[in-house]
């Protein structure tokens, strides 16, 4: 099973619940997430506007010493401009230029 492809393709359906399944799933194996898995998982959950829940993830991924990209920032920028958290936004992005 290619668990990035599947989460892509979660994200892009903006199916949170279903990308997490799969990311629980990467977990179960032998396999690690990687940068890219999160960042499919992180788009996931942005795109239906669950900016808590891909912060939770993003802390996650952070404790995994993994390097958040610019596609994990972004989704969080869109899910906070989505709801009209400017500051969020813009929080996001400061960050985003700091790493």
């Amino acid at each position: 099973v290619s668990y990035n492809s599947m989460l892509n393709a979660c994200a892009k359906a903006g199916d949170a619940a279903r990308a997490e399944l799969w990311m629980q799933e990467l977990g179960r194996s032998r396999l690690q997430p990687n940068d890219v898995s999160f960042g499919s998982l992180l788009d996931a959950f942005a795109r239906g506007g669950h900016v808590e829940k891909a912060e939770d993830w993003l802390g996650q991924m952070l404790r995994q010493t993994l390097r958040p990209g610019s596609r994990c920032y972004t989704s969080l920028i869109n899910a906070c401009a989505a709801r009209g958290d400017v500051s969020g936004a813009e929080r996001w992005l400061v960050r985003m230029e700091k790493e």
